[in-house]
């Protein structure tokens, strides 16, 4: 009975991956027209669904994590922006455990926080790439900011 219920498990994991690929990335949308593109192409979007489906499930298992095993420190640092807001310099030195970036992630990506609910691996895509979006504005501004000063 354990190995079908470990079955089961890994099996769900790969419907994730693959849902994952097809909405996310939307890898079927994509009209490449060669083999090599197509690799390439997937190749990009299977290490981005596969972190994406990592990030999420350790979320779920090893929710006190540290963040910086998974982010890099100008991501924690923007996550911890939009968690204090105000209180940004009293918080600054304090670290942010995974629970509470995915929790940060995805409500960038409309989720919405409630008892029982975690996010899924959709509102963490739109997250992901909503964070993004916000460390190319941070780059911009540091950058023009230097630029000006400098």
């Amino acid at each position: 009975t354990c190995e079908k219920v470990q079955w089961y498990t890994v099996r769900f994991r790969i419907e994730v991956f693959h849902k994952i690929l097809k909405s996310g990335r939307r890898s079927e949308d994509r009209r490449l027209g060669s083999l090599d593109r197509l690799e390439r192409c997937l190749t990009i979007d299977m290490i981005t669904a596969w972190r994406l489906m990592y990030l999420t499930m350790q979320g779920r298992e090893t929710p006190g994590v540290a963040s910086d095993l998974f982010f890099r420190e100008q991501e924690i640092e923007v996550l911890k922006l939009i968690k204090y807001r105000g209180e940004y310099a009293a918080n600054k030195g304090k670290s942010l455990s995974l629970r509470d970036a995915i929790l940060i992630i995805a409500t960038l990506g409309g989720f919405i926080k409630g008892k029982g609910r975690e996010p899924g691996v959709e509102v963490m895509w739109r997250g992901i790439r909503r964070l993004a979006d916000i460390l190319i504005g941070v780059s911009l501004t540091t950058s023009t900011h230097q630029s000006d000063y400098g």
